[in-house]
């Protein structure tokens, strides 16, 4: 079924709630998906691994992907649905349309110029075939070109938060692996530092545990 015919100056990206601020302006010349979803639709939450597959594959070709939280939800619970990774792309809240969508999720696809070319699940045959007309002229921005260059950065298990030892003293750092009685550390200024699970307090071996079963 075809488009309708829009343009990406129709749209409202919102605010961002993880990943960076991105306005229209930022999106010129590159293709653009904005898939619309909410952490409290099954469905809607199995789209999130699918956009972050799509962004990793074709970033360094020019693609930006946008997943807009539809339903408002509090933070702590897309924060439930993420698992404490790194999508790899944008979501935001607020994200506005002209066309009328009756389920979730539901993807736009535009091209480099800003026309609207696919307009359904993202799951669909169709959104591919639209990507990959969309990213026949796109061209990868001056920052994308440096994230593909770029190592990938290792997503946190767990996201930072205070930890104890066994001392009793505060750790801030996030858990980047768990590996059979050490972690890695994650700490605020960017320094990977191995760790005893043993070394923690009682309450946070527990919890160190629990989440490497999961």
């Amino acid at each position: 079924m075809a488009a309708p015919e829009h343009q990406l100056t129709e749209w409202s990206i919102g605010r961002a709630l993880y990943g960076s601020d991105v306005s229209l302006d930022d999106l010129n010349g590159q293709a653009v998906v904005i898939s619309y979803w909410s952490a409290g639709s099954r469905e809607g939450a199995k789209s999130i691994p699918l956009l972050s597959v799509t962004q990793s594959k074709f970033r360094g070709k020019g693609l930006v992907v946008i997943a807009a939280e539809m339903l408002l939800l509090k933070k702590k619970s897309l924060d439930a649905v993420l698992g404490g990774k790194d999508p790899g792309f944008t979501i935001t809240r607020g994200a506005r349309g002209p066309v009328e969508i009756s389920n979730l999720p539901h993807s736009f696809v535009f091209d480099p110029k800003g026309n609207l070319l696919y307009s359904g699940q993202p799951s669909d045959p169709e959104f591919e075939a639209a990507l990959g007309q969309a990213l026949v002229s796109s061209k990868p921005s001056s920052t994308q070109r440096k994230r593909a260059a770029a190592p990938a950065v290792k997503v946190d298990l767990i996201p930072e938060r205070k930890w104890v030892n066994h001392k009793g003293e505060d750790v801030t750092a996030a858990v980047i692996a768990i590996k059979g009685d050490k972690i890695t550390f994650r700490m605020t200024d960017g320094r990977e530092i191995p760790y005893l699970i043993k070394q923690l307090s009682a309450a946070d071996q527990k919890f160190i545990r629990e989440t490497a079963r999961k």
